[in-house]
């Protein structure tokens, strides 16, 4: 009865544009980094941010969160940031919240996921783990640290797990890595990770932090044209074992092969098909709340069905706007998938 409830709710509120049922959650636990990627500018917080509660989620916020998350009924609690297990009570965070949702997931760098209990690790369903480098050289080159072994001794402590979580290895594409992708295919399932999903670097929005430290640095991470050219010899080459080993297979690699070549102004954006702002919240550190990873703050988590948020969904024309109609992402939450959570 409850899910029906719920997949009328959600139903309904994507023609209102007011908020019953949130079944996906995002929480940034930190607004700080222990890596140092030339993709993002969120570990230029470290030493810019001040404000403790615009670094991390404070105790009370989380405390709020706890008690009224409940009424919005979601179905997965993702954990992000920032860098998450750097927060002083990200376990706690895991347990609290796994109580509300029954599935927390945690996208992280992994580095120092070695430091939390077994029991920690083992509430998580899904940890999806930077992996944008096959070997240790790319990966200090890329991500701006030494950490390639210690992300191998994540994977191996996780495996060990009695039962442990799915970890998905997710890679960036950018200017790097975009010739190495059999490389990176190769190097995840000998790591152990149970599959690889790709995404499209973002050059073009204000996310990751470049609100406050400025646009992305286009000419060192934007692949060009002979890049694409490897990048698409190389979709070619992978077989069906590998091809099955990739989420969404060959057509999301095709879906961002087609986004490099639109930036590069030779080919059309794909198409967008996005319900995220009706579906999930992302949630700040200062409890500030955005419609998702990519659009402005339109209020914060108490305030998701006044007037200036209920305005931003519906006024949002997916198909139309700049943002969306430039996402890496691209978000859709059938009611079949929904029924699946």
């Amino acid at each position: 009865m409850r899910s029906l409830l719920d997949l009328a709710s959600l139903e309904l509120q994507q023609r209102s544009h007011r908020i019953q049922f949130l079944p996906i959650v995002i929480v940034y636990l930190n607004n700080i980094c222990d890596s140092r990627c030339v993709t993002c500018s969120i570990w230029k917080n470290n030493e810019l941010l001040k404000v403790p509660s615009e670094r991390q989620m404070s105790n009370e916020l989380l405390n709020e969160l706890y008690e009224n998350l409940v009424q919005w009924r979601p179905r997965q609690i993702l954990l992000s940031g920032g860098e998450p297990a750097l927060h002083p009570s990200f376990s706690e965070a895991v347990r609290r919240f796994r109580a509300i949702a029954g599935k927390v997931c945690v996208v992280t760098n992994g580095l120092v996921l070695g430091n939390c209990g077994s029991a920690t690790l083992q509430s998580v369903e899904e940890f999806y783990i930077s992996f944008d480098g096959p070997d240790r050289d790319s990966y200090l080159q890329i991500r701006g640290v030494d950490g390639f072994d210690r992300l191998s001794s994540t994977l191996r402590q996780l495996k060990s797990l009695r039962t442990h979580p799915k970890i998905v290895a997710r890679c960036t594409l950018q200017r790097a890595n975009v010739r190495r992708i059999p490389e990176l295919v190769g190097s995840a399932r000998e790591l152990g990770f149970d599959c690889i999903s790709f995404l499209g670097v973002d050059t073009t929005s204000t996310a990751f932090s470049r609100d406050i430290h400025g646009p992305a640095t286009i000419d060192s991470i934007q692949p060009t044209i002979d890049d694409l050219r490897v990048m698409e010899e190389a979709i070619q080459s992978l077989g069906d074992s590998r091809l099955g080993f990739v989420e969404g297979g060959s057509a999301r690699l095709s879906r961002i092969l087609q986004y490099f070549r639109a930036l590069l102004g030779e080919s059309e954006f794909p198409a967008v098909s996005c319900n995220a702002p009706w579906v999930s919240m992302v949630i700040e550190t200062t409890g500030k709340v955005r419609g998702c990873f990519f659009q402005p703050v339109i209020g914060d988590f108490r305030s998701i069905n006044e007037s200036a948020a209920v305005g931003f969904r519906e006024n949002l024309d997916v198909s139309q706007d700049p943002t969306c109609q430039r996402c890496v992402c691209s978000k859709f939450v059938s009611l079949r998938e929904l029924a699946k959570m």
